[in-house]
């Protein structure tokens, strides 16, 4: 989400689809997701998964991977599995990453009942349908979307000198716009480095 990409989240339930979105949005603060943004697809609006635009897209439905663009990020919620990425995804710092990896461990343990997600009636309560097994510390929402604001707050405190911010005017006599310098910010940051997912 923070490199703006194309991301499909497939499972047969929209209900699931609808909170995960939800979810996803509410970690990226204190970042906004500006994008394209339906966390159910209609099966007529097929066509609107070739946007040549970033976007977060559920698909309920029974779909070809090869049907969607070549730069998608698809995840398969109900497998777990990261099934298309095509693009490689910038590695994260490995202090960064074990921190935050340490406080979400408690998290990570699969639901092993059925649940009734249609009780799910807000955001807070969306991880809270995988918190079945018995003995196991309740989902703190609070407290995983600290966690992840901590990470960033990490990661970008010194974000002002990455931009490249040029004097030069434009033909219309416009100062040209400041540029994150995308390169040096990963190179800097990839010392000593993992690949994170979830």
């Amino acid at each position: 989400m923070l490199l703006e990409r194309k991301i499909f989240l497939l499972s047969k339930s929209k209900t699931i689809l609808n909170q995960i979105c939800l979810a996803l949005t509410t970690l990226l603060f204190p970042f906004k997701w500006n994008h394209v943004f339906i966390p159910v697809l209609p099966l007529k609006c097929k066509g609107c998964a070739d946007a040549f635009v970033p976007l977060i897209m559920g698909i309920s439905f029974n779909i070809d991977l090869n049907d969607l663009p070549e730069d998608a990020l698809v995840v398969n919620i109900e497998t777990n599995q990261l099934v298309k990425n095509n693009e490689k995804i910038p590695k994260l710092p490995l202090k960064l990453a074990e921190k935050l990896m340490k406080k979400l461990e408690k998290y990570k343990y699969k639901y092993n009942n059925p649940v009734d997600v249609l009780k799910i009636q807000y955001c807070d309560e969306v991880f809270n349908y995988c918190d079945t097994t018995e003995g196991r510390d309740k989902f703190n929402t609070q407290e995983i979307r600290n966690s992840f604001f901590e990470f960033f707050i990490s990661m970008f405190w010194m974000f002002e000198k990455y931009f490249k911010i040029s004097k030069k005017t434009n033909i219309e006599g416009e100062i040209e716009p400041a540029i994150f310098n995308r390169e040096i910010f990963l190179k800097e940051h990839n010392s000593q480095d993992v690949i994170f997912y979830f």
